[in-house]
């Protein structure tokens, strides 16, 4: 490739006949280096090391049940935001969207075929509103899934989900629970996030 100054020299001798390849060097240079390529490879790489590092710990029952026992999580996808609260009893605290009050349940992990499980089990009144599914059942998935997938996991009940729900979580906002503790008037989250891939909301 031509030095970008040798190029624009070109260009200005014969405008017409080498603006194309001015263009595509110019282009080329700068996709070669791009801090967004970097960047996009960096969590590319990051990802794929959280991932080994989650099927490592998921072959180890004890530490995943120590690892999410009493802490709260949250994950944004198609429901909106999802806030929880895993008890070291079992109990579970779910703050989703538009409700105006917590969804209760019990959580817990189990072996089968293919792995260690983390299943949720929430009352028969609770609804899905994606799948249409009533709850009454437990729903089981990989716990290695689960512990990739999580936006945030943090230590404790920072937003006193055991009480019920600070405020109506809002359907089509990725809230961060720092954010949210914010909102409620909880003061700052002191805890570190640590899930296995954390993801953060814009501006967070």
């Amino acid at each position: 490739m031509m030095p970008m100054g040798l190029l624009i020299e070109i260009q200005k001798k014969d405008q017409h006949m080498f603006r194309p390849t001015v263009l595509l060097g110019i282009v080329l240079l700068f996709s070669a280096c791009s801090p967004a390529d970097d960047f996009r490879q960096q969590k590319i790489a990051a990802r794929r090391a959280a991932a080994e590092q989650t099927h490592e710990m998921a072959k180890n029952p004890v530490a995943v049940q120590q690892f999410l026992s009493n802490t709260t999580t949250k994950v944004w996808n198609a429901h909106g935001t999802q806030i929880e609260y895993l008890a070291a009893d079992g109990q579970t605290f779910l703050w989703y969207p538009d409700n105006v009050a917590v969804v209760k349940g019990r959580w817990k992990l189990q072996m089968a075929r293919y792995g260690l499980e983390m299943c949720f089990l929430y009352g028969e009144n609770s609804l899905n509103p994606l799948t249409g599914q009533n709850g009454g059942q437990w729903e089981c998935d990989m716990a290695a899934y689960y512990l990739l997938n999580r936006d945030e996991i943090v230590d404790g009940d920072p937003l006193n989900l055991v009480a019920g729900v600070p405020f109506v979580m809002p359907r089509n906002t990725n809230i961060s629970i720092a954010q949210a503790m914010s909102r409620a008037g909880r003061g700052q989250l002191r805890e570190p996030n640590k899930a296995m891939a954390p993801q953060y909301p814009s501006g967070n």
